[in-house]
């Protein structure tokens, strides 16, 4: 087992397109690591680098950040379903009927992630690896598109996430990808020195004032409840092979800051009370 993971842990640092993309989860890490404490700085910093070093990447919060989908990219699909929930969405219903496909799911992966990360019987290498999926699932679960799989007379098994509803857009082809780059708000093109200013930025539009108590907000079916509301309202409103127009592309881009930079807040809160050894993980 330990040799299986060691091969894993040693996969090479890419820019995948899921979830948020490459510089999307690093914009959320960075967010997260300037609110950290002292103590859990220090923790964090011990956990990132107590495993080897990936070929073409570093032993850095971004690099950790990106890991859960750098072994997707070299078609390690057990974990696959962890990255997201599948809430049924049917923009002609009033009523919310919730409805998850995927089991294993993001909200149970991030309960796991706790539960490794708060336990005095996991060994540090075991707490290196599960960090790392921390700090990425926490991020996925706030972009919209990784709550909720649209169904219609198109779509009678789903969209995917948006995976499969077509779009013409130079940004992507189909609008969960759109989303992965923040509508363009987080290219993959982003060179680091870009991801820090971003993180910058964001932090001064959006302070913790702006967010108040929803930092503090722990459960993770909350935080899939908030990307599914956004969905129904907000993403779906380019028609399928359509084009966002600059309404929808502004728009768009404010709603994928506000969600990096949630994230990024409610990354570090939790990593502040798992340093201080009073995070409680969510059923």
């Amino acid at each position: 087992m330990k040799c299986c993971l060691s091969l894993m842990l040693g996969l090479c640092l890419t820019l995948p397109l899921w979830a948020w993309n490459a510089p999307g989860h690093c914009v959320i890490a960075l967010i997260a690591y300037d609110k950290l404490t002292p103590v859990a700085k220090t923790k964090v910093d011990a956990l990132v680098q107590a495993l080897p070093a990936m070929p073409g990447g570093s032993r850095d919060i971004c690099a950790a950040a990106n890991w859960a989908d750098n072994i997707r990219s070299q078609q390690i699909n057990a974990f696959t379903t962890w990255h997201y929930v599948n809430q049924r969405l049917r923009l002609s219903e009033k009523s919310r009927r919730k409805y998850v496909i995927s089991s294993p799911n993001v909200v149970w992966a991030i309960n796991q992630a706790e539960i490794v990360l708060m336990s005095p019987n996991a060994q540090t290498y075991e707490q290196a690896w599960f960090i790392r999926f921390f700090l990425h699932f926490v991020g996925d679960i706030h972009q919209p598109l990784h709550t909720v799989s649209l169904f219609n007379e198109r779509f009678p098994q789903g969209d995917k996430g948006g995976n499969l509803y077509l779009i013409q857009s130079p940004i992507a082809d189909n609008l969960h990808s759109l989303w992965d780059q923040g509508v363009g708000l987080v290219p993959d093109s982003m060179s680091m020195r870009q991801i820090r200013a971003l993180a910058k930025q964001l932090q001064l539009q959006n302070p913790p004032s702006y967010f108040g108590a929803q930092i503090h907000v722990q459960n993770p079916w909350v935080w899939a409840n908030e990307g599914y509301r956004i969905s129904k309202a907000e993403v779906y409103r380019v028609p399928y092979g359509g084009t966002p127009d600059q309404t929808y592309i502004s728009r768009g881009q404010a709603i994928a800051a506000a969600r990096l930079t949630l994230a990024g807040y409610r990354l570090g809160y939790l990593l502040n009370l798992w340093a201080a050894g009073t995070l409680v993980p969510t059923q």
